[in-house]
């Protein structure tokens, strides 16, 4: 049953060791950096990867974001609110990403190493959305590829999550 899994969902996982470590990322924007970069829509970051978020097949996440008052967040009316999200995680064909399920996007870990975590996205959606997948993206134009340096901190800096969802 679990191939026949795998095969329709075209996402199995690897060994363990593969799958992402589990740990706490940050990252805060700060209003230079912003201001250098307009059509970011992200303000702030946070991400947790953990093996108790998925199953024994997937690992999983949980992101948040606070969106910018800048770039299609504003335009959007997402400026100022915080979504989250949760994902799959998997490893396969050597790379190691997540996922919104029902296609709601995607990123691809970059890296992973002392204490950085580099996360790519071209259409990952976030926000909790009535049916599936999410209401924003966090690429600065969908099909645009954006790259998210985020620093690993203290397991406690992930409760608690900012979460709003208004």
């Amino acid at each position: 049953m679990r191939s026949i899994i795998c095969i329709s969902v075209g996402l199995c996982a690897g060994s363990a060791g593969a799958l992402p470590e589990p740990g706490c990322y940050v990252r805060v924007y700060g209003e230079r950096h912003l201001a250098e970069n307009p059509d970011q829509v992200v303000a702030a970051m946070r991400l947790r990867l953990g093996d108790d978020i998925g199953s024994s097949s997937f690992s999983g996440a949980e992101i948040e974001a606070v969106f910018a008052d800048q770039g299609h967040a504003v335009k959007d009316g997402f400026g100022g609110r915080v979504l989250s999200q949760s994902l799959l995680c998997w490893e396969r064909n050597g790379a190691t990403g997540c996922g919104v399920e029902c296609d709601g996007g995607t990123f691809d870990i970059l890296r992973q190493e002392d204490g950085i975590l580099e996360i790519r996205t071209e259409s990952l959606t976030i926000g909790r959305h009535d049916d599936c997948g999410g209401t924003s993206i966090l690429a600065e134009a969908e099909g645009d590829p954006v790259t998210y340096r985020l620093f690993q901190v203290a397991d406690a800096a992930c409760e608690g999550f900012w979460y709003d969802e208004r």
